[in-house]
């Protein structure tokens, strides 16, 4: 009877050490959702922008080794990247997310990256694929800007009514 007891509490933690890891990841994304939050709101005066950047970047890196396949731990770094202007490393965490799987909010954070680094096209071609995947990621655009973007949409969508798109748009390189 003991060994029966002993035999299925043994079972029980060997099915929920597994959870723990992933448990304490997922605080930690919300504690790098927090700091990236206050960093956002005002980076300027930030005491220590570089140093919440890169507890950040290690952060990314512990909840993404318990997260495997997510890309929300380098998806929250990006955009922590691009608050503090650092245009290579947003892009570099970006296309980690982007690696771990297709995430309209991955598209149009590069979009954001790639227009703030004055590269307008693959800018442009991040946003359109970010709203073909999902259109309401565009609603924090300026109006002429998401209009554009919606022309451009729906001029895609006739093309596919039409056959003549054979894919999806591109991601951006």
């Amino acid at each position: 009877m003991i060994a029966r007891a002993a035999a299925v509490v043994l079972v029980l933690v060997a099915a929920t050490v597994p959870e723990i890891r992933r448990y304490r990841a997922e605080r930690l994304l919300w504690r790098m959702h927090a700091a990236a939050d206050l960093l956002g709101s005002d980076p300027a005066h930030s005491p220590d922008s570089r140093g919440v950047v890169e507890w950040i970047d290690r952060s990314a890196g512990e909840a993404a080794a318990a997260l495997p396949g997510d890309g929300r731990p380098w998806l929250l770094e990006g955009e922590a990247r691009l608050d503090v202007r650092d245009f290579p490393g947003a892009l570099a965490a970006l296309r980690r997310a982007s690696a771990a799987g297709e995430r309209a909010d991955v598209d149009f954070e590069m979009g954001r990256a790639f227009v703030l680094s004055r590269d307008f096209r693959k800018g442009q071609d991040a946003l359109v694929r970010a709203a073909w995947i999902s259109p309401a990621v565009l609603s924090p655009l300026p109006d002429a800007a998401r209009e554009a973007l919606e022309r451009e949409i729906a001029r895609l969508a006739g093309e596919l009514r039409q056959g003549r798109l054979k894919s999806p748009p591109p991601r951006p390189e």
